[in-house]
């Protein structure tokens, strides 16, 4: 380190130099605010596909291995898949389109603010207690 201070950096892959982890690292925390983004503002992850050849369960499914199923399931699970990639990138590209518009044109947005919000914190909220759960 410049400052003379030692630290231990942790990765899988034993071929990265100390400034490549920091770099993917720094990337990671990038792709996880966009992750919160897409949760948060969209519910991009908020999906659910059902499968009526499957049985209903309560948990995590315990087999996970596409082979075990006859091949009729194995497609529609294929299939599920895909609707899940597509949803979410569905969602990622109308983040993109919500950022450039929020850029470009922050005018005719704030000149119909409040209409775009689900609810409205009443006037009498005082700031410290809402701006922060904004902020988040």
């Amino acid at each position: 380190m410049p400052n003379g201070r030692r630290l231990i950096l942790l990765s899988t892959d034993l071929c990265l130099t100390g400034p490549e982890i920091i770099a993917a690292y720094g990337l990671r925390f990038k792709i996880e605010v966009t992750f919160r983004q897409l949760v948060h503002l969209l519910g991009s992850f908020a999906y659910r596909f059902w499968l009526k050849s499957l049985p209903t369960l309560p948990t995590w499914p315990s087999n996970l291995i596409l082979s075990d199923y006859p091949q009729a399931v194995q497609t529609q699970i294929l299939n599920k898949v895909e609707a899940f990639e597509r949803f979410v990138n569905l969602n990622a590209i109308a983040l993109g389109l919500l950022q450039i518009l929020a850029l470009e044109l922050p005018q005719g947005i704030w000149a119909n603010f409040p209409r775009w919000f689900r609810t409205l914190p009443s006037i009498r909220v005082n700031l410290k207690e809402w701006v922060p759960k904004f902020v988040d």
